[in-house]
Parts: structure tokens; sequence; C-alpha cells
């Protein structure tokens, strides 16, 4: 997902101006699809600025937002406890075909074993809209939000006791898929 915004295009529709800038969002699923993706983009760039006569600058942002690496098992505990709760999860298909946003958490998903559980509030609309904001603010999206927030709670607690050696696998599993946190990765966030 490519998503751009002029920053700088000048200040009126029959002068070219002699400098414009944007500013550009670049997002994929995960880091290997991502480098990929920016070559391709900066190619796109590279052959606007020759096709216009322009020159080009660019600056990368160090520290992109990877793609949250979900530890399953952790996964499995929170959507057990949020079920006793009386909420029903989609499917783990459905779940896997939503369309996410960036976060850091991502990048921590790399470096601890994590969950970023999602739950959906009366709204229709995407998040960072002004409906979704008044959506938000109503008694029955704060009685969802308790819920999931309740499910968390619990999540933690059977992970700090360690409720049926879950903890352990959850470790187990996060060394089996990532391995140990390199200090590389550290730094690069």
């Amino acid at each position: 997902r490519i998503h751009g915004v002029i920053t700088d295009g000048g200040v009126k529709p029959n002068i070219i101006p002699s400098h414009s800038s944007a500013y550009y969002y670049i997002r994929s699923r995960n880091p290997k699809d991502l480098k990929l993706l920016q070559e391709r983009v900066f190619k796109c760039f590279q052959a606007a600025a020759l096709a216009t006569g322009c020159t080009m600058t660019h600056e990368w942002v160090d520290k992109p937002y990877w793609d949250v690496a979900t530890n399953t098992t952790m996964a499995q505990l929170y959507s057990d406890n949020i079920l006793r709760l009386g909420v029903v999860l989609p499917g783990v298909d459905e779940q896997q075909s939503f369309v996410l946003g960036s976060t850091d958490m991502g990048n921590v998903s790399y470096v601890v074993p994590t969950i970023h559980p999602w739950y959906k509030i009366n709204s229709d609309e995407g998040n960072h809209t002004e409906a979704f904001t008044r959506a938000s603010s109503t008694k029955e999206s704060h009685d969802v939000t308790w819920l999931a927030s309740k499910a968390m709670c619990f999540t933690g607690v059977d992970l700090l006791v360690n409720k049926d050696g879950v903890m352990d696998k959850v470790k187990e599993e996060f060394m089996r898929v990532h391995g140990p946190v390199q200090d590389s990765i550290i730094q690069s966030m």
C-alpha cells in the first residue's frame, strides 16, 4: 500500500515551481516485501523526474514499521479468554484477511512474544475519521472495549502464573519462529 501527499506543489497552477516535495508511506506485509516495494517505488519517482526534466532527491525513514508477528499460542489464549466473556471472534482465515495499518508494535513482536488484538466497535467507518471518533465515544463501544481489556488482562495473568505451562509454550514458539533476538534487530528499532 502506498499513500502520499504533496507537501509543496507551488503557489499557482500556471507557474512551474522551482521546487516541490511530497511525503509518502510505503507499506507491506513484511520487511522483505517492503524492501522490494521500496525499490519499485523509488524507480517510479526516478522515472517521473526523468520524464519531466527534473532532478530528484529522497530520504528514507531509518526505522520502518514491521509487520506484527503474532505469537499464535498467546493469540489462542486471548481468544479463549474473550470467548469466556461471551465474545465470538471471526475465524482465523477471516482475521488474517483484515487490512491492517502500521504500528511500531510490529517491531516489538520481533523482540518479544506479542499479540495485538483487534476488536470491532459499532462503526463501519475507517479508523482516524471523525465518524469513527464519534462512534468510539458511545457506551456500546466502551462496553466492547471493556471486554477486550478484560480478556487482555486475563491473558496476562495466565502468562504470569504460567497456567498449564503456557508461558513455556509461548517462549518455545517465539524461539522456533524468530530464534535468539539479535542486537542488530533491537538497534534497527
